[in-house]
């Protein structure tokens, strides 16, 4: 049960008919690139897929090239865009103010 809570699959409080309950979906929330895209760092699971694959994610201090890399609740938090990748940079520059102006 412990085990099952550190990975985020049932509440502190479960018993063992939330155990019984669990569906593949709940496994499958789970994964990096399904907290990628639920934390909205990209707009699709495709997407996730592929910043993950591409080593544009990082969980913690490393860096994590699998997608279907089980993440633990405790390591949720830290799920983030790599500094320096060429996603972040994609990113910084689609946030940045364009000029209107036309020279």
């Amino acid at each position: 049960m412990k085990s099952l809570f550190l990975k985020g699959l049932i509440g502190s409080s479960a018993i063992l008919d939330d155990v019984l309950g669990l569906s593949i979906e709940d496994m499958l929330d789970r994964r990096l690139q399904s907290i990628v895209k639920g934390k909205g760092i990209v707009t699709s699971i495709y997407a996730a897929r592929q910043a993950v694959v591409h080593g544009n994610i990082k969980v913690g201090d490393r860096r994590v090239t699998v997608p279907g890399f089980l993440v633990n609740l405790n390591e949720e938090p830290t799920v983030r865009i790599r500094e320096g990748s060429s996603l972040a940079n994609l990113m910084v520059s689609a946030t940045a103010p364009q000029s209107s102006e036309v020279k």
